[in-house]
C-alpha cells in the first residue's frame, strides 16, 4: 500500500517519502525513506502501548479489489454506523456477543473514529481520499496553499 500510494502521488507531481511507522514489522515490501525501527525498540513501545490511542489513526480497507462488492459496502456501512456492526455481532450470540459488548464499551470510552476508506493498491482506487485524509491529519485540518 505504501509503495503504491507513493507511486500514485509521484504521478500527481507530489514529492513523496515513505515512512515505516510499524516498529514490530519484520519485513516491509518496500524501501522506506525513514524507518521507525531504526529509532524505537518494540520493547519501549510495548511499555507505552497506551500512547497509540493518542496518535492519529487512518482506517484503510486496502484489499477492496479482492473482495465482493457487497462485502465492501457492508464493511463501509459498519464503519459509518458502528450500531449496525454491533447489531450484526449481537446476532452471532455467545462469546462473540460478549466480546463485542466489551469492545464497543471500550471504543465508546476512547471516542475512537472508525471511518474507513476503501482503496486498492493494485488499481490505485480511492487514493485521492487517502491523500486527503493524510493531509487533514498532517495539517490538523488546515490545507496550506
Amino acid at each position: 500500500m505504501a509503495a503504491s500510494l507513493a507511486e500514485w502521488l509521484s504521478k500527481q507531481g507530489k514529492d513523496t517519502a515513505i515512512v515505516n511507522l510499524d516498529p514490530g514489522v519484520l519485513n516491509v515490501p518496500y524501501k522506506p525513506d525513514v524507518d521507525v525501527r531504526d529509532y524505537v525498540s518494540t520493547l519501549f513501545l510495548s511499555s507505552a502501548v497506551h500512547l497509540r490511542f493518542m496518535l492519529p489513526q487512518l482506517n484503510l480497507l486496502t484489499k477492496m479489489d479482492l473482495m465482493d462488492e457487497k462485502v465492501v459496502r457492508e464493511i463501509l456501512e459498519w464503519s459509518r454506523s458502528p450500531a449496525r456492526l454491533r447489531e450484526a455481532l449481537a446476532k452471532q450470540g455467545g462469546e462473540v456477543n460478549l466480546l463485542a459488548e466489551g469492545l464497543f464499551r471500550t471504543v465508546g470510552r476512547l471516542r475512537l473514529d472508525f471511518s474507513t476508506i476503501a482503496c486498492s493498491a493494485k488499481y490505485f482506487t480511492n487514493f485521492l481520499n487517502v491523500q486527503a485524509a493524510i493531509e487533514r491529519i498532517l495539517t490538523r485540518g488546515e490545507k496550506e496553499e
